[in-house]
């Protein structure tokens, strides 16, 4: 497990056939994955690390292309199906979302995967995100898997993840969740820019 940790975790920033589907849905992370920096001197915000949330001057910090995820300002919209967490955490979920869903695609077909299921929740486990089924889902859904599939990923992600929070008696953590977080980083982010 740690392996698929890892390799959801930095699994890049280059296009695949889910990020290409969650760019199509509006997703702020698909849209800027594959996408070069924008030019010297212009604002942007960190989508993703430790600085995540963070506008900046390009310039100001060494960036690295198949590491650091960043948007110019103004930023896009924040589609409907988001989940409520920061955008740290969104990043994470986002990774997860499409290494979960390429897992999946093959050509124009999607192939279910329990094993890929079970990575998807352990990694929100060993998060300590507290990602519910229905919003693991959504993900999902936005990236590429059919619409069919819905109530099959809710009850397999919901099950494997209360397994492992049962198993090794190690809650998610629950201020996590904020329905507004990532809108008001969205929000300071365009105000900072309007200076």
């Amino acid at each position: 497990m740690a392996d698929c940790f890892v390799l959801i975790e930095r699994y890049g920033n280059r296009k695949t056939p889910a990020s290409l589907r969650g760019e199509h849905s509006g997703c702020p992370f698909c849209l800027r994955r594959g996408e070069p920096f924008p030019e010297d001197g212009e604002q942007a915000l960190f989508l993703a690390g430790a600085k995540a949330g963070q506008v900046f001057r390009v310039g100001e910090f060494l960036l690295q292309s198949d590491h650091d995820l960043v948007t110019p300002l103004p930023l896009v919209p924040i589609p409907q199906w988001s989940v409520p967490f920061d955008l740290r955490t969104s990043a994470i979920l986002d990774h997860m979302a499409v290494w979960f869903c390429d897992e999946g695609l093959i050509g124009d077909s999607f192939f279910w995967s329990c094993s890929s299921v079970i990575t998807a929740a352990w990694v929100c486990w060993r998060k300590r995100i507290p990602l519910t089924g229905s919003e693991a889902a959504r993900l999902f859904i936005s990236h590429g898997m059919p619409h069919d599939l819905q109530k099959r990923a809710e009850e397999e992600f919901e099950f494997a993840f209360e397994a492992m929070v049962a198993a090794a008696q190690r809650r998610p953590i629950k201020k996590l969740r904020s329905t507004e977080v990532m809108r008001d980083q969205w929000f300071e982010a365009m105000r900072q820019w309007g200076k």
